[in-house]
């Protein structure tokens, strides 16, 4: 357990050379997944005002949370292994598991997701948060690969947009299955958005008890 938390400080400290100590150690791979399974489900904890407003029970509540998570580990693995692909061309030899290590530990700041959910600053803390996250995300593939940060820092970014392509191909084929694990978690058809949320909120707090 200690490991674990002190490798949430390399990370928020920025501190690549512990990351790049980390990414070879016996069960860095599976930590890093746990946080940024954690990072998921504490970004969804600071989007939970949705989940309020659609009247979610307790037990779809935590389903929600859960399936969110994995939902997340998902997409990072994607880039992971967009960003594996991109080092290849350039002519890294890593294994994929080694970058998917570097995205997944750079989702540490995302712990504190759950802040997001304060009215107003939500948002703009979101936005703090996922840059602070890319940060660490650079440093720790800057120390792995020891390339320079810049060098990183355009690895992360092809992959990104190798990311981005494939989702964008993806979009209509995925749609449908967003949609099914939306109402499998909630049973809710038609999710009511943030900003419908805080519109009601604002307007009404008693809708929330009511």
């Amino acid at each position: 357990m200690a490991e674990f938390f002190s490798l949430i400080g390399s990370a928020l400290a920025l501190n690549r050379n512990a990351l790049a100590a980390a990414a070879t150690a016996p069960g860095a791979l599976a930590a890093a997944l746990l946080i940024a399974f954690l990072g998921g489900v504490s970004l969804m904890l600071g989007q939970s005002v949705v989940l309020f407003a659609n009247r979610v029970s307790r037990r779809r509540f935590a389903a929600c949370l859960a399936i969110a998570g994995l939902v997340y580990i998902v997409g990072l693995v994607v880039w992971g292994v967009t960003i594996w692909l991109s080092t290849r061309v350039f002519g890294f030899d890593i294994l994929v598991r080694t970058i998917t290590f570097a995205v997944c530990v750079g989702q540490a700041p995302l712990l504190f997701g759950f802040l997001c959910l304060m009215p107003y600053l939500g948002t703009s803390l979101q936005r703090i948060l996922n840059a602070y996250s890319l940060l660490v995300v650079v440093a720790a593939l800057s120390g792995i690969l020891d390339v320079r940060v810049w060098e990183a820092a355009l690895l992360a970014a092809a992959g990104w947009i190798l990311r981005a392509g494939l989702d964008r191909l993806l979009q209509r084929p995925l749609a449908g299955v967003r949609g099914w694990l939306w109402r499998a978690a909630t049973g809710r058809p038609t999710p009511i958005t943030r900003a419908d949320a805080l519109a009601t909120l604002t307007s009404d707090p008693r809708s929330w008890t009511g």
